[in-house]
């Protein structure tokens, strides 16, 4: 296993490696660890439940907090207040096993604790950069509190780079002066909706720290994950937090260029399902993310390219290949209603009716943050379509933008007499659909599938019209 240290650091590899095992012997026989993770989010939550999954109880404490007391009382009953697949039954088994707890006294738990995580939410402001207001309050709330010696705080929000190195400097300004702090940046690299396997299976831990003594300390906490030969990649605190950036950036990137791909598909005849995978075979390219669609969402690659641009603009430096993204998955969102209109023309859209299946940005979440579906929806509105729609877990959330919409609980009933359906999130559900029953229960027969599940064959066959992104028309 390979050790990464600060540049300009003149100590020997080997002398590195048999310090760092000492330390680490050392600190297994140190008191039981207090862990308390501030934020019961996505983050927060899987990151908690996954820690005291891999623990034993006489080795480390897992408490996660909120200021959100109604949050904090449901997790207290066993309800996780976001969709997550096998997220409530792992919480539930470490709560019976009393290896997680959940509390709103963050003060006090935080007083109590060696290490804290600081998962708040770091939400866009309206030019695009970072709102670090919950992070600072965090951060002021921990240095008031704490009495560990040492405390090490864990940055597990995504903060704009350099945000590190200036809880660094604010530590040392109002922290208690009778209190070693060390701070981590440990950048999360989790997807929604396989949030526990990303979790309990990282392709790596990256940790950049203030101090090289924090190793150890973090190395002790992510043991289970380095015994499997996980790479540990140790930075310095602007450099882990730009991994997290750049990772989430280049993903954008990757899937904007196949999305601008496959457009140029829908003029040339190719077919973007052969290209995709004739250029995935190619081992520097890798076949992930080359699957097109009505443009990328959720709450990391749309924040995390506009807080990379925000930061880059700050610093005058031109990142050309992200702001291309950026725009080009604006356009590619309202893909979907651009090829509704090449079947039914704008100005015969009122009074239409539209299923649209899927709401979510993504299968197996319940997220609608920067959903392909909204912009589609607005536009539809504009037109006066009255909109029939479903999604397996994300209605409650979409009624709070859209409480006009008819929601429905079935495909079935969403689809009736609507004279085009809009398939707009992957749901495994939408793939198996009975696309014979689907043709009785609608009245016209357009479907725009934005995200190249059904088969085209058996679409045309059936006598819909169809459309996907990037493949060529069979009539």
């Amino acid at each position: 296993m390979l050790f990464f240290y600060k540049k300009g650091k003149s100590i020997t590899y080997k002398k590195t490696f048999f310090t760092f095992i000492l330390l680490c012997n050392t600190l297994s026989l140190t008191a039981l660890q207090n862990v308390s993770i501030i934020g019961t989010g996505y983050v927060g939550l899987v990151t908690g439940t996954c820690l005291a999954e891999i623990h034993n109880l006489e080795d480390y404490t897992i408490t996660c907090l909120d200021i959100d007391t109604h949050k904090i009382k449901q997790l207290n009953n066993g309800i996780i207040p976001i969709f997550e697949p096998g997220l409530q039954e792992l919480v539930q088994k470490n709560m019976a096993r009393n290896a997680l707890s959940f509390s709103h006294d963050i003060a006090n738990t935080v007083s109590q604790s060696n290490i804290i995580f600081i998962a708040v939410g770091t939400p866009t402001n309206s030019d695009g950069s970072v709102d670090v207001s919950y992070f600072y309050n965090a951060l002021e709330t921990v240095i008031k509190n704490a009495t560990c010696n040492p405390t090490t705080i864990v940055l597990k929000s995504t903060l704009p780079i350099g945000t590190g190195e200036k809880a660094v400097d604010y530590i040392n300004q109002y922290g208690n002066k009778n209190i070693t702090y060390y701070v981590v940046s440990n950048p999360e690299f989790l997807r929604e909706g396989t949030a526990i396997f990303d979790t309990m299976n990282p392709d790596r831990i990256v940790i950049g720290s203030s101090s090289d003594k924090a190793l150890p300390i973090i190395h002790a906490l992510y043991q289970p994950f380095i015994t499997n030969n996980i790479p540990f990649l140790h930075t310095n605190l602007t450099t882990a937090e730009t991994v997290k950036y750049a990772a989430n950036s280049f993903l954008a990137i990757k899937l904007s260029y196949i999305n601008e791909i496959a457009n140029l598909c829908d003029k040339t005849g190719a077919n973007i399902k052969d290209v995709s995978k004739g250029i995935g075979y190619d081992k520097r390219i890798g076949s992930t993310f080359l699957n097109p669609g009505p443009g990328f969402g959720g709450s990391c690659l749309p924040k995390d390219t506009l807080g990379l641009l925000a930061t880059a603009k700050e610093l005058n430096v031109a990142l050309n290949t992200v702001t291309a993204a950026v725009s080009t998955n604006q356009r590619q969102k309202l893909m979907p209603y651009k090829k509704l209109k090449q079947y039914i023309q704008s100005d015969a859209l009122n009074n239409k009716t539209v299923a649209i299946l899927g709401l979510a940005f993504k299968a197996n979440t319940d997220d609608i943050r920067y959903s392909p579906a909204i912009p589609v929806i607005e536009k539809l509105l504009e037109k006066n379509v009255t909109i029939q729609a479903y999604d397996p877990q994300a209605m409650q959330e979409m009624k709070k933008l859209f409480p006009s919409l008819t929601y429905c609980n079935t495909v079935d009933t969403a689809v009736t007499n609507a004279d085009a359906v809009i398939v707009i999130t992957d749901w495994p559900e939408f793939k198996s659909l009975d696309m014979n029953n689907v043709k009785q229960l609608m009245r016209g027969n357009c479907i725009i599938d934005a995200r190249n599940i059904l088969d085209q064959k058996t679409m045309h066959e059936l006598g819909f019209q169809y459309a996907g992104i990037g493949i060529p028309s069979l009539s």
